[in-house]
């Protein structure tokens, strides 16, 4: 790898990880960040709505996190209308978020598709999804990307007893 790939990869983490302490700063100032059931929900006695600023500041973050994910698109919702009825868009927001966290295998998001796998016919796995690639204008090749996501997810999640 180039010095130069490998600075713009150490300056997409350093502003990855500010993005995420930004957000965890405004969460714990909103008291939502403790460590029982009763402290996550003693909040709520005095609980006060986000500001139009931390809302605004959120937003960003999340915005900014995802220009770093590896499949975008303008309109996710166009990905669910398919015809095996799945809401493919999760399956692959999911998997984009994977890669955003410190630990990627060790991610809720791995558990994202496997937790509702068993609800759906499997053969959308194997699906052609060209028509969905079309309706995003072919920001990505929608077969090709869940056909990784789904491997990704089914092979690194923890909830085998899924299976």
């Amino acid at each position: 790898m180039s010095e130069k790939m490998t600075n713009r990869k150490l300056a997409a983490f350093e502003t990855k990880r500010k993005l995420l302490e930004t957000a965890k700063v405004i969460i714990r100032e909103k008291g939502l960040v403790n460590t029982s059931v009763e402290e996550n929900t003693g909040f709520m006695r005095d609980f006060k709505p986000l500001t139009e600023a931390e809302e605004r500041a959120l937003k960003e973050v999340k915005a900014e996190l995802q220009k770093t994910w590896k499949y975008r698109c303008e309109n996710w919702a166009a990905l669910d209308d398919n015809a095996y009825g799945v809401p493919i868009s999760g399956i692959i927001r999911a998997y984009n978020s994977m890669f955003i966290q410190p630990d990627p295998f060790f991610s809720a998001e791995l558990n994202y598709y496997k937790s509702y796998r068993s609800a759906y016919d499997l053969a959308f796995e194997t699906g052609d999804y060209s028509k969905e690639t079309a309706k995003i204008g072919g920001a990505f090749d929608v077969t090709a990307a869940l056909k990784e996501a789904v491997k990704t997810q089914t092979d690194n999640s923890f909830q085998d007893y899924m299976d």
